[in-house]
C-alpha cells in the first residue's frame, strides 16, 4: 500500500480491510491484526471520518499504514 494515493471529489463511503470487497485492501502479510472489514471511510471532501467497523483490534492497527 505504500505510496498509493486516493483522490475523492464527491461524498462517498469506502471500506478498508483484508476483505476482497474492500475498496482499500490491506494484505494480511502487511498486518495480521487488520480485520476483513476493519473500518469505514466516510468521505465528504475535504473532510474524512474513519469509523471502526466493529473490528477486533480497533483502529490502532491502521495507524502505521495510512496518513491523512
Amino acid at each position: 500500500m505504500a505510496g498509493q494515493e486516493f483522490v475523492f471529489d464527491q461524498r462517498n463511503c469506502r471500506f478498508a480491510g483484508r476483505g476482497a470487497d474492500c475498496s482499500v485492501r490491506v494484505p494480511r502479510r502487511v498486518d495480521k491484526l487488520i480485520s476483513r472489514h476493519h473500518c469505514m471511510l466516510d468521505i465528504n471532501p475535504p473532510d474524512i471520518r474513519i469509523r471502526d467497523y466493529d473490528s477486533l483490534n480497533a483502529l490502532e492497527s491502521l495507524r502505521a499504514l495510512c496518513s491523512l
